[in-house]
């Protein structure tokens, strides 16, 4: 089987160490926040967010819980209860159809913008500023 962390960057094999080892300290599904990971490993908590895709995409299980109780991520290794990866499954599924309803939205408002603005005689859109002479 090939090695899971042979293309990931630095800074995402750093995350898995990170997950792995909070992992041994506190079990499986003990999760951590993305601002505790961030303060951890010293970067950004966006740039937290965006190396846990990263590690998705290379086959790792990453788990989110919105859980109030135990916000953050966790990892899931082979042989442990995936319940709480489908569960993750099915928020990004909620997720998603709100951002697919939330785009939409925008578009027949940005639309319904653009039709109120009239181009000028030249098929320009005006800026709405006057010239004085």
């Amino acid at each position: 089987m090939p090695d899971a962390t042979a293309n990931l960057s630095p800074a995402a094999r750093s995350l898995l160490l990170e997950l792995s080892m909070q992992r041994g300290r506190a079990g499986a599904g003990v999760p951590l926040t993305d601002e505790q990971l961030a303060r951890l490993l010293a970067m950004p908590k966006r740039v937290v967010i965006d190396l846990a895709r990263e590690l998705i995409g290379a086959g790792h299980l990453v788990v989110a819980s919105c859980d109030a109780k135990a916000p953050g991520r966790f990892l899931l290794k082979p042989g442990d209860d995936l319940a709480p990866a489908r569960l993750y499954l099915q928020s990004l599924k909620a997720r998603g159809v709100k951002v697919l309803h939330r785009r939409r939205q925008f578009r027949r408002a940005l639309s319904a913008a653009e039709r109120q603005t009239s181009p000028d005689s030249q098929g320009q859109l005006s800026l709405g500023l006057e010239v004085r002479p």
